[in-house]
């Protein structure tokens, strides 16, 4: 069987790999090398008279079920959170969220992608780069750290050339424009809404929505005036984990200091 495996492989390196092929993404060159697999399923090996796909389909009706759950092909390094809620492999530093400051994670390193466990959960899913010294950001990660330090917003490192939507950036500059330095603390509070999933805004919006036609159908009463000083709606201002320990500044850890930003 290993000289087998080994005269496949000398196989699909010569005619599948030879010249070297190019593609945008691991995830672009994986289906051009599927398809090429798959078009020769049609061809016959040897002097046999089923093809290679008849004879696959004879091979898979008395295969065995794959184990549960399935194989990471991946490297798992140790690690340990930084005071900039990095964590390095390889030689580069990936962001965590800043609630994990301090904490020692398990890295796993697949070929195109690194992901970040703390506990039995993942906490971070970043692309994989092969450089040395790189850093790799997710802005979402440091939306915490903002509401204390909102001078930040627009020099600090992670958040350097972050796309984001039109919606937003109009937002923000109805906000500074017409509340100065608060309007950019109110405007980090809407940013935080990024932070949670989808499903727990659309929660929050039909909550409010039926709430809305059950004030609908009581009888009418006098209207009061709406209270003006900010313009951004209740579900913008309540931060998704003002319960969590971020809010409190309870980090888990001995640390004299909570994470900062990273230069």
């Amino acid at each position: 069987d290993k000289g087998k495996v080994e005269a496949l492989v000398k196989y699909s390196r010569a005619n599948f790999l030879t010249p070297v092929p190019h593609g945008a993404s691991f995830d672009a060159l994986n289906a051009a090398l599927e398809e090429r697999c798959r078009a020769r399923q049609a061809e016959r090996a040897g002097r046999r008279e089923q093809t290679i796909g008849e004879r696959l389909v004879a091979d898979q009706a008395v295969l065995r079920a794959l184990p549960e759950p399935p194989f990471e092909p991946c490297d798992k390094r140790p690690g340990k959170v930084s005071s900039t809620v990095l964590v390095r492999y390889r030689m580069n530093d990936y962001s965590v969220p800043a609630a994990y400051g301090f904490r020692d994670v398990l890295v796993k390193g697949f070929v195109d992608e690194v992901a970040i466990i703390c506990g039995a959960s993942e906490i971070a899913r970043h692309p994989r780069v092969y450089g040395r010294g790189q850093f790799v950001f997710d802005p979402k990660h440091y939306l915490a750290l903002l509401e204390q330090k909102p001078g930040a917003l627009d020099q600090a490192a992670p958040l350097q050339n972050w796309a984001l939507p039109e919606p937003l950036q109009h937002l923000r500059r109805l906000l500074e424009g017409r509340m100065g330095n608060r309007g950019k603390r109110e405007f980090i509070q809407a940013l935080r809404l990024v932070e949670a999933p989808p499903q727990v805004l659309l929660g929050h919006y039909l909550r409010r929505s039926n709430c809305r036609l059950s004030c609908a159908n009581m009888t009418k009463l006098p209207r009061k005036p709406p209270v003006r000083g900010s313009i951004i709606p209740a579900i913008f201002c309540a931060s998704p984990s003002s319960n969590s320990s971020i809010a409190k500044g309870a980090w888990s850890s001995a640390a004299s200091a909570p994470p900062a930003f990273p230069r």
